[in-house]
């Protein structure tokens, strides 16, 4: 059966289970483990607000993993540990050198990163898939997984559902709001994410009767914007949607305003046009669409450890969570594979993401941590919601949050709604 779009106002549910307790490990049943994890994103200029977030939240994840394992008293058998982090900058060069850092200097296995789509592509190509690395990933880009799929192997893990479901998403969005048949423009950056994400709004725009006005892809590294928004307010269009980072949203919204022609309560953005920060604030009005990072049972708890541990220097970011959540499966996957080696882990993380399984989420690790050493199944939730990945390292369970911004430059919009993707 083909996965179904659901528009719903905001719902919580709580899905509870039968827990059989299983016997407590001896000390001669824990296999010896040596994981260690590096993060990559981008930690400098405009790419800090969301990088420093991301790798303060891996590095939180991994400890915690290590605490709890050192409470159990099993240091002696596992170690996890966290090598460091690298700023990739933001781009493909950048990826490729702070990979091969932390791989050939750090010995990292793990690495937690990026979310650029174009750093992960560029990264696997170079280091990961070659050096056999675990990477999990916030990039979105279709192209994520095309590359597991030509390797023969899966190596990069989806922490955010990919851009073949939000296109799907959005333009339903779109639809809903200004009406199916409609002309909209559409303007992205130049890169992975962009072309990949716009091109998938486009195939399911024009699928359900829509029509697309001008086509815009820009140059993010312009100096300035101002001809391609010209472009972009063009041809009294119905509505607009754009797929931007915060930074080059900043350079693009002045000569927007200054068109007189574009209208932002009709203006639709990608993942990542949403929540930005002062000076390159969103306006009030526009709309996006996110995939949910704060429906996990556990995500209160995940929030009330980073706001206690983490550096006070960085602020809080919601999707960070993405990275907290993947050092818990990993070393799940490892403790079902008994192993070390990232061939044998990889091949397990499937199994202790999704049902039928013993349930637990990182408060009560423990529990499924018991039932692996017991030969039973298990079924982990992050802090931001059910995983389940698939065979090719996308989660096969996705929510979508909708927001709208205030134009306040609020780090998290208000939430107006979520869509849901499940089968039926």
């Amino acid at each position: 059966m083909k996965p179904s779009l659901r528009l719903s106002a905001m719902v919580s549910t709580t899905a509870f289970a039968l827990i059989v307790s299983a016997p407590l490990a001896g000390a001669q049943d824990v296999p010896s483990l040596d994981l260690k994890f590096g993060a990559i994103a981008g930690l400098s200029g405009d790419l800090a607000q969301g990088g420093q977030p991301w790798v303060e939240a891996a590095r939180l994840g991994v400890e915690d993993v290590a605490g709890q394992v050192n409470g159990w008293g099993w240091a002696d058998k596992i170690k996890v540990t966290f090598v460091g982090a690298e700023d990739s900058q933001g781009n493909a060069q950048g990826g490729i050198e702070a990979a091969k850092k932390l791989v050939s200097v750090n010995d990292a296995k793990f690495i937690v990163g990026d979310f650029f789509s174009s750093v992960t592509v560029a990264a696997a190509q170079s280091v990961f898939i070659p050096e056999e690395i675990l990477a999990f990933t916030g990039g979105t880009a279709p192209s994520i997984t095309d590359l597991n799929k030509s390797a023969g192997a899966t190596w990069l893990w989806r922490m955010a559902p990919p851009d073949s479901i939000q296109g799907p998403v959005v333009a339903k969005l779109v639809a809903d709001a200004l009406g199916p048949e409609k002309t909209i423009n559409v303007a992205a950056r130049n890169d992975t994410y962009g072309v990949g994400l716009l091109d998938a709004f486009k195939q399911a725009w024009l699928a359900g009767g829509g029509k697309i006005g001008t086509e815009t892809i820009y140059n993010a590294d312009a100096p300035t914007l101002d001809t391609e928004a010209q472009q972009i307010a063009s041809g009294s269009p119905d509505g607009w949607f754009l797929v931007s980072f915060c930074g080059d949203w900043g350079k693009l919204k002045g000569p927007l305003q200054r068109t007189g022609s574009w209208d932002p309560k009709k203006t639709f953005g990608g993942d990542a046009l949403g929540s930005c920060p002062v000076p390159n604030e969103t306006l009030a009005g526009m709309r996006n669409a996110r995939g949910d990072v704060e429906s996990g049972v556990s995500n209160a708890a995940w929030v009330e450890l980073f706001k206690e541990r983490a550096d006070k220097s960085v602020p809080f970011a919601a999707f960070s969570v993405e990275a907290f959540d993947a050092p818990y499966v990993a070393f799940l996957a490892a403790l079902a594979a008994k192993s070390s080696d990232t061939n044998a882990i990889r091949e397990q993380l499937p199994a202790v993401t999704g049902a039928p399984g013993v349930k637990c989420d990182f408060t009560t690790l423990k529990t499924c941590v018991d039932a692996i050493l017991a030969g039973q199944d298990v079924d982990f939730e992050g802090a931001s919601g059910a995983l389940a990945f698939d065979e090719f390292g996308d989660p096969s369970i996705v929510t979508y949050s909708i927001f709208e911004s205030k134009g306040d430059g609020a780090l998290n919009d208000p939430i107006i709604g979520r869509v849901s993707l499940g089968a039926e």
